[in-house]
């Protein structure tokens, strides 16, 4: 996924790929088709499993938020970047959250 040079990559997990903000307040979360299975990436993903991914996160994050806080901010990087224009791999699996590290 294509970024503006504001996004600084930070690291590469199983499923999901981290990038920092250029505000360094805010964390760039996407969640990628790449599919795990006993601490091992397997080599064909799924395609449209990080939007189901992202969107089954957000749906439990919305429903328990009354109960206990989250690091949902949102769901969107419109206001930092505007995404590729039709782009199915950064389109419905982005999360925006707080950079708990910029406090420190």
């Amino acid at each position: 996924m294509q970024l503006p040079a504001s996004f600084s990559f930070l690291r590469q997990g199983k499923v999901r790929d981290v990038y920092e903000a250029g505000d360094r307040r805010h964390l760039l979360i996407v969640a990628s088709d790449r599919i795990s299975a006993f601490d091992h990436v397997l080599p064909n993903p799924i395609p449209g499993k990080g939007k189901i991914l992202t969107r089954l996160s957000n749906f439990w994050f919305d429903r328990t938020k009354d109960l206990v806080g989250n690091h949902k901010f949102g769901t969107s990087a419109c206001g930092f970047m505007p995404l590729p224009p039709n782009s199915p791999k950064s389109k419905g699996s982005l999360s925006l959250t707080p950079n708990l590290n910029s406090a420190l």
